[in-house]
């Protein structure tokens, strides 16, 4: 699979993230099993792509719309970190995802942890989704 394969599968994987917060949810909240189809995405192309690479593609996005917030709102990486990685109730898992969000795009950080409660793929899914949340609610 080459690099142009991987960005498509990214790009598919985050637009499918979206869909649950935009246009999959039943009264605002998501259904597991939407949820769940999704994670089951993350793993396959995971899979597919090779873990860290495919985790290293997803990081980067989620890391510009990280250096993107910081740069409208004048907060730094370290605070939006905190503010959208205090959903997940495992601290190694918690602790990744921060440090992946703090690290400049390109810079290496710390593989996930092996036990995740979730995919680490679906973790940054999740990230991706609540900066771009973000970005709307600081451009409006």
């Amino acid at each position: 699979m080459g690099r142009a394969s991987a960005a498509r599968d990214v790009r598919r994987l985050l637009d499918a993230g979206l869909r649950l917060a935009y246009g999959d949810s039943e009264e605002g909240r998501v259904s597991e099993q939407a949820f769940l189809e999704v994670e089951r995405l993350a793993v396959k192309l995971s899979r597919r792509h090779g873990q860290l690479r495919f985790l290293g593609m997803l990081a980067a996005t989620v890391q510009g719309g990280v250096g993107g917030l910081a740069r409208l709102t004048g907060r730094s990486p370290d605070d939006i970190a905190a503010e959208h990685t205090g959903f997940c109730s495992d601290r190694g898992l918690r602790e990744w995802m921060a440090e992946v969000m703090r690290t400049p795009p390109g810079a290496a950080w710390s593989p996930p942890p092996a036990d995740a409660p979730i995919a680490p793929a679906m973790a940054l899914v999740h990230l991706h989704v609540t900066v771009c949340l973000a970005l709307c609610r600081a451009t409006d």
